[in-house]
């Protein structure tokens, strides 16, 4: 196989560099194309402002591509020079042809490439030592740093990309949450004063969506300025988010617990009305009917009154939503008020005993009455003594008052005479 010429070798290695400079062109174009490029370049140059760890990643970057575009002109100017020189040299002249050559291999693998001047640091300086230096590099070199800070601009540029399309949901989601909470949490506030500043201390969980919502607004902020910096935050807002939803689904259970409990103690509250009304009536009753009727004492009306201003005042808490305070209230509201409840169903209960045990004694005269009379169909006949102590248990049990405990004698001592007759078999 032929081995190309000299002059075939630079016409070889001048296409490998345009075709780099072209591969340059298109990835510098296509990253300077990119949204991402465009929001963090600016408009005129002016950048948007950035903090945290964007920043500080993201300005070198922003300069990085600044200086791929500079050393791409530098590259491209050593590329013109040598193909200038080429052009210069003529296939059929012998003069100057190898210089020439050599001088397009200088530009083209040589330290070539001026890149400015370089301050030396004092600690590496001598006493006679110059304070800067021209830095050169070749083209070669040039390309390869290039082809590192292209890759490491790209993925600063592409990071934050990536770290804002996914933040955007996630804070999209945190502030629907927030959304959701803060109406939850309206329901749980104190209502604000017709007028004037609101007065009171607002509830815990309340002021912790406040802060909540301040940390918001922080986070909105360093997510638009700082979004590599930003996940950390987000990360933690959503468990701290989470635990107040929690504590607020809480409250708002104890706000039900209350809103049942206070229509519940309404009802007790009528409840033991009626009870306290039973009471009160079949009590008198018993006493109209029963003498000398001994019963509990009835609820004292004080009680009930002011077991009512009791009540009126728990609503007014629970209006103010102040739940806590209602809940404990509420729970010692009805436990007196079963107590008072237990009071009057006892006299009603009371009541009701001495007015069945009149009953009862009717209903045994009258038994024994209908069974002296089958004895007394069949021969057995009874003491005329003991018929005259049945008509006076029945006149004892017409009586208003009755004497109880004289009708009960009179109709135990008829009860028992029946009985005895009806154990004997003869006359």
């Amino acid at each position: 196989m032929t081995q190309p010429t000299p002059l075939e070798q630079i016409d070889l290695l001048l296409a490998a560099w345009d075709e780099r400079l072209r591969r340059m062109d298109e990835n510098l174009v296509a990253l300077e194309s990119e949204a991402i490029y465009q929001i963090l370049a600016g408009k005129a140059g002016k950048r948007p402002a950035l903090s945290g760890t964007t920043k500080a990643r993201v300005g070198p970057a922003l300069d990085a591509v600044s200086e791929l575009f500079e050393n791409r002109e530098r590259l491209a100017g050593v590329v013109a020079k040598a193909r200038e020189v080429r052009a210069s040299v003529s296939s059929l002249a012998f003069w100057d042809k190898d210089e020439k050559i050599a001088e397009i291999h200088r530009l083209l693998q040589g330290t070539s490439i001026e890149l400015g001047q370089k301050v030396v640091a004092l600690a590496e300086r001598n006493l006679l030592d110059q304070g800067s230096h021209d830095v050169f590099i070749d083209p070669e070199q040039l390309l390869a740093q290039m082809a590192a800070r292209f890759q490491e601009a790209r993925t600063v540029l592409l990071a934050v990309s990536q770290a804002w399309e996914a933040l955007d949901p996630e804070m999209a989601e945190i502030e629907s949450r927030m959304t959701v909470l803060r109406a939850l949490a309206a329901d749980l506030a104190p209502p604000a004063p017709a007028k004037g500043p609101a007065t009171g201390e607002a509830p815990k969980d309340v002021a912790e969506l406040a802060s909540a919502e301040a940390e918001l607004a922080r986070l909105r902020t360093r997510v638009a300025k700082d979004p590599l910096g930003a996940q950390g935050g987000v990360d933690q807002m959503k468990p701290a988010l989470a635990a107040l939803g929690v504590r607020i689904e809480h409250a708002l259970e104890g706000r039900r617990r209350v809103l049942a409990t206070l229509g519940e103690a309404r009802d007790q509250r009528r409840r033991l009305g009626e009870a306290h009304e039973r009471g009160l009536r079949l009590a008198g009753e018993a006493r109209r009917e029963i003498s000398g009727a001994s019963l509990p004492a009835a609820l004292d009306e004080a009680l009930l009154s002011g077991l009512d201003e009791w009540l009126h005042k728990l609503e007014g808490t629970v209006e103010a939503r102040r739940w806590s305070p209602a809940e404990i209230g509420l729970a010692r509201f009805r436990a007196a008020a079963e107590g008072y409840q237990a009071s009057c169903v006892a006299l009603a209960a009371a009541a009701e005993a001495l007015l069945s045990q009149r009953g009862e004694l009717a209903g045994r005269l009258s038994a024994r009455r209908a069974q002296a009379a089958a004895l007394n169909a069949r021969g057995l006949t009874l003491d005329p003594a003991f018929e005259a102590r049945a008509r006076e248990a029945e006149a004892l049990l017409r009586q208003r008052p009755v004497p109880l405990d004289e009708a009960t004698r009179a109709v135990e001592q008829y009860e028992a005479a029946v009985v005895a007759r009806s154990a004997r078999r003869g006359p």
